[in-house]
């Protein structure tokens, strides 16, 4: 399943090159939408009007399909009622179940843009096309849990609410959970994967001026949670690390939180939810020094 989805992948990025073309006629809102609010929720509602969904989509036209579902997330994210769009999401892939290679192609065409579209796509919007292929009876068991540990993972990092708790092994052999830790007014979480260059990334942020302006203040913490088991021996970097940052490790991480990129950056508020999610380390040195 991963070699295939990773084969997709490719297939999908190599393709976003195409001359813009139409792969359906999306609908235009009618004057009697006068509203912001009201012209996009008539899109989104309509959006997939003019699409056969019992007919199979061309593989030539890989590229349309991306393009078509980036415009689609687009326009909800531009201005339409949350709820509505959700609906709409269902409705596609209960009528995309008509043709069973669509509904994989929509999903994965969905899973391109959560993992590598600049844009975020809304947690409860792909949310909605994760549980969809979960709950998909005809689907291949591994293909069930795959989308079924997407929706677990990223219910537990959900933009906006609270981060699930879960133990660290730290440098002095001690365990903590991680709620005992969210104590400050903001709470920085660096995941790393012990390779050289989440260190050089974790280097460039740890002489960050700002940072360490804000750590020494005592409004903020930094946790470094290395993603795999806590070594016998932490290394020196680490060691030195641990005497502004907490530093700790849990070997469950990725298959716990929502993490799609290395290493990873989440900001969490005095209550411990959830303000910014897979954030790099250029991304959060720009938000610290505007």
């Amino acid at each position: 399943m991963k070699r295939l989805f990773n084969i997709l992948l490719l297939t999908l990025a190599l393709a976003t090159g195409a001359e813009a073309q139409e792969l359906f006629a999306v609908p235009q809102a009618p004057d009697t939408c006068t509203s912001h609010e009201s012209r996009c929720n008539y899109i989104v509602q309509h959006y997939w009007d003019k699409c056969d969904l019992t007919k199979p989509f061309d593989n030539s036209k890989d590229s349309l399909l991306v393009a078509t579902m980036a415009n689609y997330f687009d326009i909800m994210r531009a201005g339409a009622n949350v709820n509505l769009a959700l609906g709409s999401v269902r409705d596609l892939m209960f009528k995309a179940q008509a043709n069973k290679s669509n509904f994989m192609k929509l999903i994965s065409a969905a899973e391109y843009l959560l993992y590598m579209r600049p844009t975020p796509m809304i947690d409860d919007v792909y949310l909605a096309f994760a549980q969809s292929a979960a709950d998909a009876s005809w689907a291949k068991k591994e293909v069930r849990d795959y989308y079924g540990g997407q929706v677990g993972r990223i219910k537990r990092t959900k933009l906006g609410e609270r981060i699930v708790d879960i133990p660290l092994t730290l440098t002095d052999g001690s365990k903590a959970p991680l709620s005992s830790m969210l104590d400050k007014e903001v709470t920085i979480i660096f995941i790393s994967d012990g390779s050289t260059d989440t260190a050089f990334e974790r280097t460039r942020l740890f002489t960050d001026i700002s940072l360490n302006q804000s750590i020494e203040n005592g409004t903020l913490r930094v946790i470094n949670i290395l993603a795999d088991e806590a070594p016998k021996q932490w290394d020196q970097a680490s060691l030195d690390c641990a005497a502004k940052w907490t530093v700790g490790a849990n070997k469950d991480v990725l298959r716990t939180l929502d993490v799609r990129i290395m290493p990873c950056i989440l900001i969490l508020d005095a209550e411990g939810n959830v303000q910014v999610k897979n954030y790099s380390v250029d991304n959060l040195k720009q938000l610290l020094n505007s």
